[in-house]
């Protein structure tokens, strides 16, 4: 059974569903069980700190998704519940900062956050695979 197989079978029930998650606890697994010489280490550990780079700006990316995902959210809302006299002044903040930015502002946005927070996976996929490359001398 290879290193990813048995990865898998140990950790199937404890899978995390965040996607860099994942790839953080794969590496920590590598570094666990296969020692580096010291210049593989030093590769390693510049590649994991590019990682960690990518990491936070996905985070802070994924901040301003959600911040996106509710005003489009409270937009309709905010049009479905126009009509009801007890949500008025919630309604009228909400289609004041609605009104100024404009929901297809929000969702433009919204597109092209995506796609670069989807280029920065591709590029986290890429680093890892260099990681592993690095750790599959040793395998």
């Amino acid at each position: 059974m290879g290193f990813f197989q048995s990865y898998v079978e140990n950790k199937k029930d404890k899978l995390p569903l965040i996607r860099y998650k994942r790839v953080e606890n794969y590496i920590y697994d590598l570094d666990k069980k296969i020692k580096l010489s010291e210049k593989d280490k030093e590769v390693v550990e510049g590649i994991r700190e590019d990682i960690d780079i990518i990491i936070k700006r996905i985070k802070r990316l994924n901040k301003i998704r959600i911040g996106l995902y509710l005003l489009i959210y409270f937009s309709f809302v905010t049009y479905v519940f126009s009509g009801m006299e007890w949500l008025y002044e919630l309604n009228f903040i909400v289609a004041k900062i609605v009104g100024v930015v404009g929901t297809p502002v929000l969702i433009v946005g919204l597109y092209l956050i995506n796609n670069v927070v989807e280029l920065y996976y591709q590029d986290i996929n890429l680093l890892t695979m260099s990681i592993v490359a690095v750790y599959s001398k040793y395998i």
